[in-house]
């Protein structure tokens, strides 16, 4: 009955290792198509970073928050200007903030925000 068990259990485990493998081959050439963009939110005046900002394209409609040091990366993006929207709550937002991404190119930029 061991046996059994302990068959079983190899073979679903060689069967999550295959999946596992699938999913990380998908993933590396689904990020390949675009470019990338990277960007930092920050206070205006004290130059602090804003934890959960929220970043919009409005070109494309996709939405990125910022993480725990005020930065987002967005991928996939066709080469092209693109308008952003930045919001935090007690900030005003930053509206039609144009921004140039070229093919294959990682851009960074930094966004601020006055407080309200």
């Amino acid at each position: 009955m061991e046996a059994t068990f302990a068959s079983k259990l190899r073979n679903m485990l060689k069967s999550l290792q295959i999946i596992v493998l699938v999913l990380g081959v998908h993933m590396a050439f689904a990020n390949g198509n675009g470019s990338s963009f990277k960007g930092k939110v920050t206070d205006k005046n004290t130059g602090e970073t804003l934890v959960g900002a929220k970043v919009l394209v409005v070109e494309t409609g996709h939405v990125v928050y910022t993480d725990f040091d005020g930065n987002f990366f967005l991928t996939d993006l066709d080469a092209g200007t693109y308008t952003f929207e930045i919001s935090y709550l007690g900030y005003e937002d930053l509206i039609s903030r144009k921004v140039e991404i070229k093919n294959k190119c990682i851009a960074p930029c930094e966004f601020n925000l006055s407080a309200k």
